[in-house]
C-alpha cells in the first residue's frame, strides 16, 4: 500500500511539474511576463565583464566643447562641409552621419551648396533617415533632395523601444514602398566590407551579408529585429569630438605634434553625431540609463563586424527545459523530505541560472530565465501545497495559514516600546482581518532622541500585509542611516516606487521628539496629521500635502518642525479609526475623537489610548470593522 501511494504521489508530481510548465510555455508565448524577462537580460549585460568594442569604429561626437569650440548652435552647414573636409584627408573607409538633415538653411543656402559639394567629393558618406513607425512604416523622412543626390545614401537610424522605454533592438532594413531602407549600420557595414546592400539577404530570422572572406549570418528576434549586444559602456568606444579633430588637424598643418593622432582614422568606420548636452538622443539602454544615440549604432556595427549577437533561444527550447525542470521537480520532491525537496529545487534553479549566464556570456544565447524561474518555484509550491491539503481539510489549512500570518504580521511590529524619559507611550493595532496593512515602528536614537513612524498601506488583507513587510523592512534599512524624516521618505519612495507592487501604496507619517528641545521633526506623506491636545484645545500639526509612497518616484519630502510642551498628549491614528462605521453607515468621524482627547488629556497615554478605542468600538458595535485600526498616544511629562 505504500509503495503504491509513493507511486501516485510520483505520479502526481509529474503531472503538476508538466501543467505548470504548459502554463508558463503558455505565458511566455503570449508575452504576458515579457518586461520581467527583459529585465533579466539587462542584468545579463551589467553583469558580464565589458568587451572591448572593434577597434575600426571611430565615433566623432559633437559634444558640449565642440559646441563652445564653435560658439554657436544649431550648427552651421558650412562647419559640417568643413568637417566632411578635413575627414576625407584622413582618408576613413566610410562615413555614417547620426544628424537629420531634412530642411533646407533657412538663413544660409550657400552653406548647403558647399556641404553637397563636400559630400560628393567624400563620395562615402550615409546620411540619415528616419521613419515614424519602423513596424509599419508609412513615410520616412529624408535629408534633402540636394543632399540626398550628393550622399552615397540615406540610412535608417530608427531604434525600437521596448514596452518598459528600455532600447535593446534595432531594425536591420525596413521594406518602405516595396523597396528595402537598410539601417545606418548596415549601409557602413556593407560598405566597410565592400558589400552591395542590395546583395544583402533577408530571410524570416537572419540576415546575410555575403562579404569576400565569410558570410555574416545577423540573427532577428521574433519581431524581426536586432537584439543589440551592448558590449561596453558609451566610453570604451574610440571617441573624437569635434573640437580635437579641428584643433589636431590645425596643428598637423603647422607642423606641430596633435593631440589626436588622426591618422587612427585611416580604413576606418566613422559616426558622426551629437553628444552635446540638450542635444543628445539619449536612450537608456541595459547598461547605462543615457546611452548616446551615436553608441547603439557602433554598437550595432561592432556586433555586425565581430559576429557578437544576442540569439534568443527558440520556442522549443524554452518548452524542453520548462517540461524538464518542472517534471524533474515535480518527481522528486513528493518523494523526499521537505527541506531536501527545497534544497534541491532550490539547487535546479541556481543551476539553471548559472547555466544561462555562461551561455549568454560565452555564446551570446539568450535563454529564458524569468518563467523557468517562476516555474520551477511554482511546481515546487504544488507539489508542497498538495501534500499538505492532502493531509488536512481545506478550510483549517486556510485558516491556519492565515493565523501563522498574523503570528508573523505580529512579529514584525515592535513588542518592546523604548523607554524614554519623561515619555509615556501606548500603541494598539487592530487588524480588519487576520492580517492588515497598518504598521507601526520604533527608532531609538538614544535616551532623548525617539523616531516613530506609522503607515497605511492601500487596501487590506494578505497583500497589504505583504506590503506593509516590505516597507517595513525597507524602512528599518534607512531610518537610522538617514539624516531627516524627510530624507528617510524620499528613499523609502524611491524603493517603492521601482520594486513595489503595481497599484499599492502607502500613507505614511514619521516623526523624530527630541526630547531635551522639545521639537518634534516630521515629515508626512499623504498621512493624518498629529493631533496635540492641549489645554482647552486640540489641533492638527504638520502637513499632509505629500503624495503617498510607492507611486511617484523622485518626489521630495519636507522635513517640518513643532513645539511640544510638559502635559502635551500627542495622537496618531490610521482612517480605520475615524472611519469606523456602525450599523447605519456612519462614520465614527475626527471631532469625537478630539473630544475624548479633550476629555482624557490629563490621563495615562495607555488610559487615553483604551478610551479612545473603547468609544470607537462601542460605536461600531455589531458592524463589521471596516479597515485595520492603529493607534499610536504619547504623552509628555
Amino acid at each position: 500500500m505504500r509503495a503504491m501511494s509513493n507511486r501516485k504521489q510520483g505520479l502526481s508530481g509529474y503531472a503538476t511539474g508538466a501543467i505548470v510548465a504548459f502554463v508558463f510555455f503558455g505565458f511566455y508565448l503570449l508575452g504576458i511576463f515579457s518586461r520581467f524577462e527583459l529585465q533579466t537580460l539587462d542584468s545579463r549585460f551589467q553583469l558580464r565583464k565589458e568587451l572591448t568594442p572593434n577597434k575600426n569604429i571611430v565615433l566623432l561626437e559633437i559634444d558640449d566643447t565642440s559646441l563652445q569650440f564653435l560658439g554657436k548652435w544649431p550648427i552651421p552647414r558650412d562647419v559640417h562641409a568643413s568637417l566632411l573636409y578635413i575627414l576625407s584627408k584622413y582618408k576613413p573607409k566610410t562615413i555614417g552621419y547620426d544628424i537629420l538633415f531634412s530642411e533646407p538653411s533657412s538663413t544660409d543656402p550657400e552653406a548647403d551648396e558647399l556641404l553637397s559639394q563636400q559630400l560628393k567629393i567624400c563620395g562615402n558618406v550615409y546620411l540619415a533617415s528616419f521613419t515614424q513607425d519602423i513596424l509599419s512604416p508609412q513615410d520616412v523622412t529624408e535629408p534633402i533632395p540636394l543632399f540626398l543626390s550628393a550622399a552615397k545614401g540615406s540610412s535608417l537610424t530608427n531604434v525600437y523601444i521596448d514596452e518598459d522605454g528600455i532600447t535593446r533592438r534595432v531594425p536591420v532594413a525596413i521594406f518602405y514602398k516595396g523597396m528595402l531602407k537598410p539601417s545606418l549600420s548596415l549601409s557602413v557595414v556593407c560598405d566597410y566590407l565592400g558589400v552591395n546592400t542590395k546583395d544583402v539577404k533577408f530571410f524570416k530570422n537572419r540576415v546575410d551579408i555575403p562579404a569576400k572572406d565569410r558570410t555574416i549570418k545577423i540573427p532577428l528576434d521574433t519581431k524581426g529585429f536586432l537584439i543589440v549586444n551592448y558590449i561596453c559602456k558609451p566610453d570604451k568606444f574610440k571617441r573624437i569630438s569635434l573640437a580635437q579633430l579641428i584643433e589636431s588637424d590645425n596643428m598637423l598643418e603647422q607642423g606641430l605634434k596633435p593631440a589626436i593622432p588622426l591618422e587612427g582614422i585611416k580604413d576606418k568606420i566613422v559616426l558622426i553625431g551629437l553628444t552635446a548636452t540638450g542635444t543628445v538622443d539619449l536612450r537608456p539602454t541595459p547598461l547605462s540609463s543615457s546611452y548616446p544615440g551615436l553608441a547603439v549604432h557602433a554598437s550595432v556595427i561592432d556586433n555586425m563586424l565581430n559576429g557578437r549577437f544576442i540569439r534568443q533561444a527558440p520556442w522549443f527550447a524554452v518548452l524542453l527545459i520548462l517540461l524538464i525542470l518542472c517534471i524533474v521537480t515535480g518527481g522528486i520532491v513528493p518523494k523526499i523530505s521537505p527541506v531536501k525537496g527545497f534544497l534541491i529545487a532550490a539547487g535546479a534553479v541556481v543551476l539553471y541560472l548559472f547555466g544561462a549566464f555562461i551561455l549568454f556570456t560565452k555564446f551570446g544565447i539568450w535563454l529564458d530565465i524569468f518563467h523557468t524561474t517562476i516555474a520551477v518555484i511554482i511546481s515546487y509550491l504544488f507539489i508542497v501545497l498538495g501534500e499538505f491539503i492532502n493531509e488536512r481539510f481545506q478550510k483549517k489549512l486556510i485558516e491556519k495559514e492565515l493565523d501563522i500570518a498574523a503570528d508573523i504580521q505580529r512579529s514584525i511590529l515592535p513588542h518592546v516600546i523604548p523607554a524614554i524619559p519623561g515619555l509615556e507611550i501606548a500603541v494598539k493595532n487592530i487588524a480588519a482581518k487576520h492580517v492588515g496593512g497598518d504598521f507601526y515602528d520604533f527608532v531609538d536614537f538614544g535616551a532623548n532622541r525617539i523616531g516613530i513612524v506609522i503607515g497605511d498601506v492601500s487596501g487590506k488583507g494578505v497583500p497589504a500585509a505583504l506590503y506593509m513587510a516590505k516597507t517595513t523592512s525597507d524602512f528599518r534599512l534607512m531610518a537610522k542611516a538617514a539624516s531627516s524624516p524627510g530624507e528617510v521618505l524620499f528613499k523609502l519612495n524611491q524603493v517603492l516606487s521601482t520594486e513595489g507592487a503595481s497599484g499599492m501604496f502607502i500613507t505614511l507619517l514619521y516623526f523624530i521628539l527630541e526630547m531635551d528641545k522639545k521639537k518634534i521633526l516630521m515629515s508626512n506623506a499623504a498621512h493624518f496629521k498629529i493631533l496635540r491636545a492641549r489645554k482647552d484645545s486640540v489641533e492638527a500639526i504638520g502637513s499632509e500635502s505629500s503624495p503617498p509612497l510607492g507611486i511617484l518616484p523622485d518626489t521630495e519630502f519636507s522635513t517640518e518642525t513643532a513645539d511640544f510642551k510638559n502635559g502635551d498628549i500627542l495622537f496618531i491614528y490610521t482612517d480605520g479609526l475615524i472611519e469606523a462605521r456602525n450599523k447605519k453607515g456612519a462614520e465614527f468621524g475626527e471631532e469625537k475623537l478630539k473630544e475624548i482627547l479633550l476629555k482624557r488629556k490629563d490621563s495615562s497615554a495607555g488610559k487615553i489610548m483604551d478610551a479612545v478605542i473603547s468609544e470607537v468600538l462601542s460605536f461600531a458595535k455589531g458592524a463589521p470593522q471596516h479597515d485595520d485600526i492603529t493607534v499610536l498616544a504619547l504623552k509628555i511629562l
